[in-house]
């Protein structure tokens, strides 16, 4: 049975973390009518608006466990609620008897001194790491880059490992402040836990972009050139992927697909281009590192319910419009994860316009 707490239970407030006011740019959309009714009504109110600036709280949890997608337990094992973010029941149970079983069994090990939380489910997503977790650590760059803390890292695929890693060093993150997070729970003497400071597909905070912009300094950069962004060997594509990229590298288009690059390459060349286009997806995340005034263009299944991409471009000061398209039935396991029925000459004209 998992007892689950109040973060004021377990821990102590030590400070805030203030994420500055923005606004939305204007939405300008294409096939806006096939999205759901109340996200069509939803987003006519959110453009132009002002995103209010927004606070979040930092807990410290003296003797924390943590184990699976960030999920902390307090001394007594204890579950903080606010550490269940997009977690499944199923897993909380799991994770739960894993703890309490290491804790019978006096296996779990432990940390010493100061150590920031950097996880949550699905961080092993490109996405959720670069515009949710890195943040928190470009806020605390400080205290990390002085050795006053440690940072919990968590793992995912090798190449996303990778980039973490390649993340963490242009921020300057030492190395050796780096406790990569290994199978089974671990105990930290003193967790640093900041509560509140996103909400995936709803609420972002503008310290992405300094995030972005602290890597982006590494490295020069000349601004050119047109990009797309490829999801051909994913689920979520345009059903004329192959024959459009093909298409637009005769026209001049740079190909990418970001997920076989390293970081260093993709920061170079979304840093590098003036206009980018794609599905939605990890690889778009990149926007981040493209200038104010890049054009954005990003082709969403007509019923996915996401700010990601437009948050972002708002937060950079892009020129941002989205192509709503329908799925092809049978093509996902959901109404927002499949093929996009659009055809070629539909997207050429589009990219022309």
């Amino acid at each position: 049975m998992v007892n689950v707490v109040d973060i004021a239970h377990s821990g102590t407030k030590i400070g805030t973390l203030r994420s500055a006011s923005y606004r939305m740019s204007d939405l300008h959309a294409v096939g806006q009518d096939q999205a759901a009714p109340y996200w069509q009504e939803f987003q006519r109110q959110l453009s132009g608006s002002v995103i209010p600036e927004h606070i979040s709280d930092v807990y410290l949890v003296h003797d924390a466990v943590v184990d699976g997608p960030g999920l902390v337990f307090d001394r007594d094992l204890n579950l903080i609620r606010q550490s269940i973010r997009q977690t499944t029941t199923a897993e909380i149970d799991s994770f739960n008897y894993g703890v309490v079983d290491w804790h019978m069994k006096g296996q779990i090990p432990s940390h010493s001194g100061k150590t920031l939380l950097c996880e949550k489910a699905g961080v092993g997503n490109y996405g959720h790491w670069m515009v949710e977790m890195l943040p928190i650590v470009q806020a605390f760059i400080t205290e990390l880059t002085s050795k006053q803390y440690s940072l919990r890292m968590p793992i995912g695929p090798a190449r996303m490992t990778a980039v973490m890693f390649d993340s963490l060093n242009l921020l300057g993150v030492p190395h050796s402040q780096v406790k990569m997070r290994r199978a089974g729970p671990e105990r930290y003497e003193r967790l640093l836990f900041v509560d509140n400071f996103t909400d995936h597909g709803n609420r972002y905070s503008p310290i992405a972009v300094e995030s972005f912009d602290a890597i982006k300094r590494n490295f020069e950069t000349a601004g050119s050139g047109k990009i797309w962004v490829t999801r051909e060997r994913t689920q979520r594509k345009l059903v004329c992927e192959a024959e459009l990229c093909a298409e637009l590298t005769k026209r001049g288009w740079r190909i990418v697909d970001p997920a076989t690059m390293r970081l260093h390459d993709q920061v170079t060349a979304f840093a590098s281009a003036r206009e980018i286009a794609g599905v939605a997806g990890a690889g778009l995340t990149n926007i981040g590192f493209s200038e104010a005034g890049t054009k954005v263009t990003a082709f969403l299944p007509s019923l996915m319910p996401d700010l990601f991409y437009w948050s972002l471009a708002s937060m950079k000061g892009q020129a941002y419009r989205e192509i709503r398209c329908p799925v092809i039935a049978g093509s996902d396991g959901g109404n927002w994860d499949g093929v996009l029925d659009v055809s070629l000459s539909r997207v050429l004209d589009l990219l022309d316009g």
